[in-house]
């Protein structure tokens, strides 16, 4: 008895290439425009089904099928900024800077119907942010709120990000009056309730306040399951939960219970890469104020070496180097 051989089915891509051919050479019975229709769609829905398969592990690589689609559909602005704002993160992804200032140039130079899309707005936004440039962050994340009105994912991460840029450019009342209003309004959304707490912190400002808010979003986390935590996004949720718990502790003066939240914060990352430069700002600070210099630089300078853009770590790094020349002075 002979045994049969493993039965091969064709996967949907190939299958969808071979409907393209037949479609493009006219063997099916269709009208030449509904047959181009046909063509274009299994043409996209192919292209999207592989970015999608690489987008985690080969981002670059998603890019690249991403690419094919801007010619697909260019009156349609939904779709546009679907593939433009992709475009942003897979480059993003990929530590592709190149491309992803052409990229961002490419989306800002579009018809201003773009304009009117709010996610991709957010994602320009974000990626002035990363890139240092919280002054052109504002305008195109600013233009997102007024056409996203509602607190949907895309409104609610367009105020967040905004308050962010307001933030780094010194609009400190603009910043706890968004962050506020949206803490009040999304209670659900504990990272939100992190980030007004961090900004008190940063501040110096309603520290009694912040610490309850941490407090209570680390709660959050326990109740969920997710206190310990393997792989992903939520071990960094916990990661930043912690690290801004053991800032408003260090804030208030509570340096013994800062520093091993700090400290756990910080090994959470799975691989030195993965370290939250701000994370190693704040053990930094709390190391230089307990007189541990050396480990104070070496949080600062590896802040510095992630994010070359976190200004507070570079003043930190200043610091200590100044205290080691001419003996430490109170900070």
């Amino acid at each position: 008895m002979v045994e049969r051989g493993p039965r091969h089915l064709p996967r949907w891509d190939q299958a969808a290439a071979v409907a393209i051919l037949l479609l493009g050479a006219g063997l099916v019975g269709l009208r030449p425009g509904l047959a181009g229709q046909m063509t274009r769609a299994l043409f996209a829905s192919a292209t999207l089904r592989q970015a999608d398969r690489l987008a985690p592990t080969q981002p670059l690589a998603a890019a690249s099928r991403w690419e094919r689609l801007k010619a697909t559909r260019p009156d349609d602005p939904a779709y546009q900024a679907l593939v433009w704002s992709s475009l942003l993160d897979l480059y993003a992804a990929g530590n592709d800077a190149a491309h992803m200032e052409q990229t961002m140039a490419g989306a800002i130079s579009q018809p201003a119907y773009f304009d009117a899309q709010p996610r991709l707005m957010l994602a320009i936004g974000v990626r002035h942010l990363s890139a240092g440039r919280p002054q052109d962050a504002a305008l195109p994340l600013s233009r997102g709120v007024l056409r996203s009105p509602r607190l949907d994912s895309v409104g609610i991460r367009l105020r967040a990000a905004l308050a962010l840029a307001y933030e780094r450019t010194g609009s400190f009342d603009a910043t706890e009056h968004l962050l506020s209003g949206l803490v009040e309004e999304c209670p659900g959304e504990h990272w939100l309730a992190v980030e007004l707490a961090r900004h008190w912190a940063d501040r110096g400002q309603q520290l009694p306040r912040a610490r309850a808010l941490a407090t209570r979003a680390l709660r959050q986390l326990r109740r969920e399951g997710l206190w310990q935590v393997g792989q992903g996004a939520k071990r960094e949720d916990l990661a930043t939960y912690l690290d801004t718990l053991g800032w408003v502790l260090f804030r208030s003066g509570q340096r013994d219970e800062a520093q091993p939240l700090l400290e756990r914060a910080l090994n959470l990352a799975s691989t030195p890469q993965a370290q939250h430069p701000l994370n190693l700002y704040h053990l930094g600070e709390l190391y230089f104020d307990r007189g541990l210099d050396s480990d104070a630089l070496r949080c600062a300078n590896r802040a510095v070496a992630l994010d070359p853009t976190l200004t507070v770590a570079k003043l930190l790094r200043d610091r200590i180097v100044d205290a080691a020349t001419r003996g430490k002075e109170p900070t």
